[in-house]
């Protein structure tokens, strides 16, 4: 096994939930957890940028950030919505 199959397959059992869920993820399985850790890693660099607008008291982008990131929130929200 890759150093990144390695890497994916951790990821993989980290977050696996249901017991009768197969070891060896689906092609489906592995394009929605590669969009689930894009979309944490777009939230992450929104969330040091506040941090950072919030320090240096940049308050007109600040408030730009804040809105693309409930943006953001408010799809993953719809999203998750739609599969209840």
């Amino acid at each position: 096994m890759s150093p990144q199959e390695l890497c994916f397959y951790k990821q993989w059992t980290l977050i696996k939930i249901k017991p009768n869920m197969p070891l060896d993820p689906s092609a489906y399985d592995k394009e929605r957890i590669a969009h689930i850790n894009h979309l944490m890693d777009t939230i992450n660099d929104s969330t040091s940028e506040i941090y950072e607008l919030l320090i240096d008291r940049e308050f007109n982008s600040l408030k730009k950030e804040i809105k693309n990131l409930m943006s953001i929130l408010k799809d993953i929200s719809t999203s998750v919505e739609d599969d209840i």
